[in-house]
């Protein structure tokens, strides 16, 4: 099913502001768990089985220990490039499913600061995840990452 916002359509719904807001509380939470170092803590934002997909390191296999091997070696690479990376993602688009997913879809931008503070950009990208919740706590069950550069060609 796709929602009126999806179809390109202007909808004059009040958003769920309880939704919004523990969507939003979600992403701060587990990008700065990313951004920090602690990707034990950001693989946990994950549910079990979570699945990250088109991530610029290539597929991932799903679950959490290999979101955190995975992540773990991109903080590396950020690292020895002598870069500390940070995620901003904005404007997201929050759709309620019937079946109690959520599907939010977002723009990311990542930035990469060097010792002389000197600011470089990734493209930017389109992000697309289904949110669950499990035991009262949000959890990411799948991430699709389009850079836009495959959406340009």
């Amino acid at each position: 099913m796709v929602s009126a916002a999806a179809a390109g359509q202007v909808t004059t719904a009040r958003p769920d502001v309880a939704l919004h807001a523990a969507v939003h509380a979600f992403y701060a939470r587990q990008i700065h768990l990313l951004d920090h170092g602690d990707v034990d803590g950001f693989a946990a934002t994950f549910t079990a089985d979570g699945r990250f997909f088109h991530h610029p390191n290539g597929r991932l296999e799903p679950g959490r220990d290999n979101i955190a091997t995975a992540m773990r070696g991109f903080l590396a690479r950020a690292a020895a490039a002598g870069v500390v990376r940070h995620h901003w993602f904005g404007m997201f688009q929050i759709d309620p499913g019937a079946d109690g997913t959520i599907v939010v879809t977002y723009y990311s931008l990542v930035s990469h600061t060097d010792a002389e503070r000197k600011v470089t950009l990734e493209p930017t990208g389109v992000v697309q995840d289904v949110l669950v919740e499990v035991d009262g706590v949000l959890l990411n069950s799948s991430r699709t990452v389009k850079p836009d550069t495959l959406r340009l060609r």
